[in-house]
């Protein structure tokens, strides 16, 4: 048997992380999440998850030049 759980994550933003930009702003994307279960037991997961929306959300994506040319180093 296979279920599928939606899941929307919403937040405020109440402590700097690395390369943030966010403080006090909220972050809100989704994901979805199929699951097999077999004999109650979970036996796969696939996710689909909006990580490009979530990453701009944090001020992360699209990266600054000076970020860019560290990752292509």
């Amino acid at each position: 048997m296979a279920i599928a759980v939606r899941d929307r994550n919403r937040s405020a933003r109440s402590h700097d992380q690395p390369f943030s930009t966010t403080r006090g702003r909220e972050i809100d994307c989704e994901q979805v999440h199929v699951l097999e279960l077999k004999e109650g037991r979970i036996v796969r997961h696939e996710a689909v998850r909006d990580d490009v929306t979530m990453l701009q959300q944090l001020g992360v994506f699209p990266p600054s030049p000076a970020v860019a040319l560290r990752m292509a180093a």
